[in-house]
């Protein structure tokens, strides 16, 4: 599309062609954006929105000059492509590009360009504003992208090295101290039968530290085909797996209405079992009980498992969710630290966040929120 104007003849024409240069540098003067005109590829006029993003201090350090020479180098082949274009009286549309101060430093713009017909002699006319602050944050958050990659890669190398090359040494080491303990134990005095229970104790707790970083590692990263999943199946099928363990507590469990989510259902049931879980080891003297509910709002689902156990204290709340933390000595609940991080880890992947609450009357109450993405064919609630 061109800008034109009405031709003139002779010595009119020419100063048609003034006057309408004239009225441009009105209209691009007080333009917020970088506006320059260009004729035969020369900068002809320039506003000082556009001085100031190349660094001129006046027009005479701008006019005349080549605009392309203006443009980082690995732009320019584009631009002069595009302006073939434009010549031929095809529309371009706007673009990013790298342009160069007059000090050879450079910067970002979005830039529009459009010829303009004054008595038949072209201009091109050229807005184009500062985005340089964007695409630097742009760059950071490629950059940053970059290292989770590579962090992620690490991760998964060291799970490969753990499920291999830590597994072996220690099935090694349980091994020999069951073959010392069995073959010898008549040999052994108190202390040296002390120490084989010691180092065998040890390789089990490292041996079940690997394992859940393992899981920890894992999560959305074991190719499972997302799903719709019931959460009360789920729930169910935990409630099998702990049975023995719950029936040891004497634990009363009650599971209301739970929605069906799009989720991998095998994360899902580690969630609800670490959560579980954590209620049955962490109970008090009082009957456990646990329940498990869920409301729904625009928003999306919100499920609650709450337990009368001995709670956690407000201070400590945030800290727990961390791997490797633990409030209490291993030798009164054992563990490795890593269940609740790998919680976390399961309800973020699907776009949500979990927190703990107090239980009125003690206890804790697990929160965890899963967007309305993930409830599949359920209409926004009014």
């Amino acid at each position: 599309m061109f800008w034109k104007m009405s031709p003139w003849s002779g010595g009119r024409a020419a100063q048609a062609i003034k006057d309408s240069e004239e009225k441009y540098r009105s209209l691009i003067e007080f333009f917020p954006q970088g506006v320059l005109l260009t004729e035969k590829g020369n900068i002809t006029q320039i506003n000082p929105a556009g001085l100031r993003l190349y660094g001129a201090e006046t027009e005479a350090d701008i006019l005349g000059r080549d605009w392309i020479s203006l443009v980082e180098e690995s732009h320019r082949d584009r631009m002069s492509q595009r302006r073939q274009m434009m010549s031929e009286g095809n529309r371009v549309e706007s673009t990013e590009l790298e342009l160069l101060r007059l000090d050879g430093t450079s910067f970002w713009v979005r830039a529009q360009a459009m010829p303009v017909d004054v008595s038949g002699k072209i201009f091109y006319m050229t807005v184009f504003a500062d985005i340089t602050d964007r695409k630097l944050a742009d760059q950071e958050i490629q950059r940053a992208t970059r290292e989770l990659v590579r962090s992620n890669n690490d991760l998964a190398q060291f799970a490969y090295v753990a499920s291999h090359d830590l597994k072996e040494p220690l099935r090694m080491v349980s091994s020999y101290c069951g073959l010392i303990a069995d073959r010898y134990a008549d040999k052994l005095d108190e202390n040296g039968q002390k120490f084989i229970f010691y180092a065998t104790d040890g390789a089990k707790r490292m041996q079940a530290l690997i394992d859940d970083l393992l899981l920890y590692s894992r999560v959305g990263r074991g190719g499972e085909t997302e799903e719709h999943v019931d959460l009360s199946g789920v729930v169910g099928d935990v409630l099998n797996v702990l049975s023995e363990r719950i029936a040891e507590s004497g634990a009363t469990i009650t599971v209301g209405g739970l929605p069906v989510v799009a989720g991998f259902r095998t994360e899902l049931f580690r969630l609800f079992q670490n959560l579980l879980s954590n209620a049955i080891k962490f109970r008090s003297d009082a009957p456990l009980k646990i329940e498990i509910n869920c409301r729904e709002d625009d928003a999306g689902a919100t499920i609650l498992v709450a337990d009368n156990g001995i709670g956690v204290m407000p201070e400590h709340r945030d800290k727990i969710f961390g791997v490797f933390q633990r409030l209490h000595r291993r030798e009164l609940y054992e563990g490795t630290g890593i269940g609740l991080a790998i919680c976390v880890k399961i309800v973020e992947q699907m776009g949500g966040d979990i927190t703990i609450e107090g239980n009125e009357g003690g206890g804790s109450i697990f929160v965890f929120t899963l967007p309305h993405s993930r409830l599949p064919g359920r209409q926004v609630l009014d």
